[in-house]
């Protein structure tokens, strides 16, 4: 039984784990006007950009204190190779599956 509760522990774990990676927060920001130089020329722009020009303020969404998006996809990655290794497995085996992933776009 022990198998079950470490494997159950981990995919609890990934999960949570892939919430800290992938966290982003919004807030509104007050977008400043930019002078920009590029040889002779130059122009004026709003970073963040403004969707509209009578906006007042702007949302940015900003990274989370464990923000690391490259472990949050080798986590959804992983999921699903182990789903896609599981499934072919079964159709080899002669089997079918009741279950897959439908987040995912088809092959």
């Amino acid at each position: 039984m022990p198998r079950v509760w470490d494997a159950l522990t981990l995919k609890i774990f990934a999960n949570a784990m892939y919430g800290f990676f992938a966290e982003v927060n919004p807030e509104n920001v007050k977008p400043l006007q930019v002078k920009v130089f590029k040889g002779k020329d130059s122009y004026s722009l709003y970073t963040p950009k403004k969707k509209n020009p009578r906006d007042t303020v702007v949302t940015i969404e900003k990274q989370g204190q464990w923000y690391a998006p490259y472990l949050a996809s080798l986590i959804t990655a992983g999921g699903r190779l182990l789903l896609g290794m599981i499934e072919e497995s079964v159709s080899r085996a002669g089997g079918t599956y009741l279950y897959a992933d439908t987040a995912r776009a088809p092959a």
